[in-house]
């Protein structure tokens, strides 16, 4: 195999390297709110009572660097964790 040859292969990976990297950041900068959507689905149909309440109680405060999303507050909480009555584990 020709030196130039070599070297066309190996840009032609480069670039394939940095559009699969540039799709990945792309679907990465999404996940944050893709999981607060689900998390928020799920607790509309397993939550009776404090719905509400704890839909609100749902925090994402992601930023490009770093994920957080968190549920605040001793009710939500305590409607998580499953204490009774407000048991929503599977």
């Amino acid at each position: 195999m020709a030196l130039t040859t070599i070297g066309a292969k190996r840009i032609q990976t480069s670039k394939l390297a940095d559009t699969i990297m540039a799709d990945l950041q792309r679907k990465l900068k999404k996940l944050p709110a893709e999981v607060e959507k689900e998390w928020r689905t799920k607790a509309r149909r397993k939550i009776t009572r404090g719905v509400r309440r704890y839909l609100n109680a749902i925090d994402n405060v992601s930023t490009d660097e770093n994920v957080d999303i968190r549920l605040r507050g001793k009710q939500a909480n305590t409607i998580e964790r499953g204490t009774r009555p407000y048991d929503i584990k599977e």
